[in-house]
């Protein structure tokens, strides 16, 4: 009797501890999640408060909506010119998972929509199995060695092809490959803008560029908005391998006035730009928090 009294609480303590550790790695994912940050201590601490969500953001978009987003990023090898670029051909591969990471987030997030990638005359694209009929690409006649000019030169020339085929029917959005989308961006839709950029505060550059969204029906604006950054890029950030794109962009605003703190805040702006003949074009800015779409998953949560 006493044996088989010691294995049934030997059962029910190995029973106890299975349901705490199952427990402790539920909890522990989501503050992964929330926080990515989580203290060596953090069972012994209370749990951190949700973290406030807009509650008119579905998690995801119907195929519907989701068929009206077209995705596209750049990739390509990078010559010797810069820091960075032996780490890029080195482990080319790498850079290519997380670029299907990211293509994989937007998919599920916006189920039907088109996925693109932008990139030079040379550099090879090999995606895995299940990806490689998912995703056009895209090529331009660039020189990668200038990183980000190549890439918006890229971006421009894939604009130029959607509008001369008359896709005015979808949303495009350029990003970086180091991003999630996890959410649905039905909701900026609701906004008024042209063009679309994120801002964060306590940074020297607030205006991001790692996501930008272009309205369908403002496709030959949104031309001319990557057109007149590309040429603030080429005039003043040429030799600049990788914050170019915020540098011009935050050129181009340098009069909007932004908190210095993060908030879930949306702001509206817009770009004047005048033609040859001296006319006027206002092109409208949407600017929406990266605290909620472009955050840095170390230091924040993870939500688009």
């Amino acid at each position: 009797t006493d044996s088989f009294e010691d294995e049934r609480n030997l059962r029910e303590a190995m029973a106890k501890q299975q349901e705490r550790a199952q427990e402790e790695a539920r909890s522990g994912a989501e503050g992964q999640l929330r926080y990515q940050q989580v203290p060596e201590d953090a069972a012994s601490m209370p749990p951190p408060p949700p973290k406030p969500r807009a509650d008119s953001m579905a998690d995801f978009a119907s195929p519907e909506d989701g068929a009206r987003f077209v995705f596209a990023g750049w990739y390509a090898f990078i010559g010797p010119k810069h820091g960075a670029a032996k780490r890029t051909h080195q482990f080319p591969n790498t850079t290519l998972l997380n670029l299907e990471t990211t293509l994989k987030s937007m998919r599920r997030s916006h189920p039907g929509c088109r996925l693109v990638i932008l990139s030079d005359l040379h550099t090879p694209i090999a995606l895995s199995e299940a990806m490689k009929d998912q995703v056009e690409i895209h090529r331009e006649a660039v020189d990668s060695n200038k990183h980000q000019v190549a890439e918006l030169e890229c971006a421009l020339g894939f604009l130029k092809k959607e509008i001369k085929h008359d896709r005015s029917d979808t949303h495009k959005v350029f990003f970086n490959a180091d991003l999630l989308v996890v959410k649905s961006l039905m909701p900026m839709l609701d906004q008024i803008f042209d063009v679309a950029f994120t801002w964060r505060g306590q940074r020297p550059l607030q205006i991001n560029a790692g996501l930008i969204m272009v309205k369908a029906d403002s496709m030959h604006l949104g031309e001319i908005a990557l057109d007149t950054m590309l040429n603030v890029m080429k005039k003043k950030y040429v030799d600049q391998p990788w914050d170019g794109k915020r540098l011009a962009i935050n050129h181009i605003l340098k009069g909007t006035k932004l908190p210095m703190n993060d908030s879930e805040t949306l702001f509206h702006t817009h770009i004047t730009v005048s033609n040859k003949e001296q006319h006027h074009m206002r092109i409208k800015v949407l600017l929406f928090p990266g605290v909620m779409f472009n955050c840095e998953p170390g230091l924040a949560a993870l939500h688009t």
